[in-house]
């Protein structure tokens, strides 16, 4: 039987690179790649092209109600009662700094956690259905060890907004975990690397999405089970500090 996945933010960076992994890691994977416009993205175009009917695109905007309910409908008419196996709440963005508490901006702390948190709240309710008549049950959230609140990181000032979003996408995920775990879901946050993508300018990082989604897949989304809801994950597979 297929084995079927949703990808938030999958137009690039992180998303696509899922995308394309889980498409070529087996021919029985049938993945929905969203994003707010995918069909402004030439390269998912191709790979949509490429694996008809595998792959489904899908616009959404995880920060719009109206816009999940729309990707919900057209997704839920696709897998019918078979549902959704898995979601993978990838889409996020990051404001940058500042890095004292004194010069951040409400803007900016609002932007992102629109997406870091209330994009993957809206997402995951409007899903739910689907994935509890799914046979794996998995929801994953890309977060970062920048949310950790035990971990080096959390007694920097860098990046106050985006560390904030993730401190708390964090613990609403672990919320879910408890909430869903004894119907047989597999809820995990994890934290994909510092990686060079569009989120921080292509400038930065220290390993590439390509190298990242591979260790993601081989030690998280292709392995855990039942017994790693709650857990928070490196994409090495190794449990990070809350």
């Amino acid at each position: 039987m297929p084995t079927s996945y949703l990808i938030t933010g999958a137009s690039r960076g992180l998303g696509f690179e899922t995308t394309r992994q889980l498409l070529t890691t087996s021919e029985s994977n049938v993945v929905f790649a969203a994003a707010r416009d995918p069909r402004s993205s030439k390269a998912l175009q191709a790979l949509a092209e490429e694996y008809k009917p595998r792959l489904n695109l899908v616009a959404l905007d995880t920060t719009s109600q109206v816009s999940v309910d729309a990707a919900v409908a057209q997704v839920t008419k696709i897998l019918g009662d078979q549902g959704l196996d898995a979601l993978l709440n990838n889409a996020g963005v990051f404001s940058g700094g500042p890095t004292t508490f004194s010069t951040a901006d409400k803007d900016s702390l609002i932007a992102d956690i629109s997406t870091n948190l209330y994009g993957v709240i809206y997402t995951t309710q409007g899903f739910l259905p689907l994935l509890r008549k799914g046979e794996k049950k998995q929801i994953f959230v890309t977060s970062s060890i920048m949310g950790s609140m035990g971990d080096d990181l959390g007694k920097t000032a860098y990046a106050i907004n985006y560390s904030v979003s993730k401190a708390a996408v964090n613990m609403w995920t672990l919320k879910v975990a408890n909430e869903l775990g004894p119907d047989g879901f597999t809820v995990v946050p994890f934290h994909p690397g510092y990686v060079k993508t569009d989120l921080n300018g292509g400038t930065g990082g220290e390993i590439t999405p390509q190298v990242s989604v591979e260790k993601t897949l081989k030690n998280i989304i292709l392995k855990v089970k039942p017994e790693d809801n709650g857990k928070f994950l490196s994409y090495a597979g190794k449990q990070l500090k809350w």
